[in-house]
């Protein structure tokens, strides 16, 4: 009892629980819809042909499209974000995710890859040792 007669509300000053901190905003988004981006049909194309050849874009790439939608690099992350995401939502819900630590999209398989290793292996090295040996011998005839 001794807490309610302490309290603003039983004293009859201020009901909030936290007197240090501004009131909360009033409901709905009033403040927030002028702020918020809405891409257009043909933004949203432009969007999806970068998405396409550059999932992860760099700042650079950001700040060229935040300048040609007129809107900060910060949400031009955040719709490459967003849009990482749907893809591994519906990804997952078509069975179709990657294990974790693999990229989205796979790389196309190398030829040693597909051969098994063995026709690979055998070529990997013959390319090493020539690489290697013929390097180092015009070298030193170069230089000598």
């Amino acid at each position: 009892s001794a807490l309610v007669a302490a309290s603003p509300a039983a004293a009859g000053g201020e009901t909030c629980a936290y007197p240090n901190y501004p009131p909360p905003p009033p409901c709905g988004n009033s403040g927030l819809a002028a702020d918020r981006w809405q891409p257009s049909a043909g933004d949203v194309m432009l969007l999806e042909r970068v998405f396409e050849m550059e999932p992860l874009p760099c700042r650079a790439t950001r700040e060229q499209l935040a300048t040609h939608f007129s809107i900060t690099s910060r949400q031009v992350q955040v719709w490459f974000q967003n849009k990482r995401q749907r893809v591994r939502v519906r990804a997952a819900r078509d069975g179709l995710l990657p294990p974790p630590g693999q990229p989205l999209e796979k790389r196309p398989a190398e030829p040693s890859d597909a051969v098994g290793g063995g026709g690979g292996g055998s070529g990997g090295g013959g390319e090493a040792a020539r690489g290697s040996g013929g390097g180092g011998a015009q070298g030193q005839g170069v230089g000598g």
